[in-house]
């Protein structure tokens, strides 16, 4: 399953944890492991925006104005180079 986000993830480029779970069919809670597992391997990175760091370890959480939004995956140079490579493979 872990293959299958990441091609949806090379698809989309940017993407939401519930619109990726929704894609494959499965609960947030099971596709936000996953997300910041690729993201540990270097596919994915948070989009923080105006920001280089994620929000639970952001000094200023509670004041911030982007806190209501859901966060949002986007491909890492890395993942832009797995997409370039395989995009005529994926199925």
């Amino acid at each position: 399953m872990l293959r299958r986000l990441l091609q949806l993830a090379v698809r989309r480029a940017t993407a939401s944890s519930a619109e990726l779970a929704h894609a494959l069919g499965v609960s947030t809670a099971l596709v936000e492991p996953m997300l910041e597992e690729l993201a540990q391997r270097g596919y994915l990175r948070l989009f923080a925006p105006g920001h280089a760091q994620p929000c639970e370890r952001c000094p200023a959480r509670a004041a911030c104005l982007y806190r209501s939004q859901a966060p949002v995956w986007v491909l890492s140079a890395k993942g832009q180079g797995l997409a370039t490579d395989t995009a005529d493979r994926l199925p």
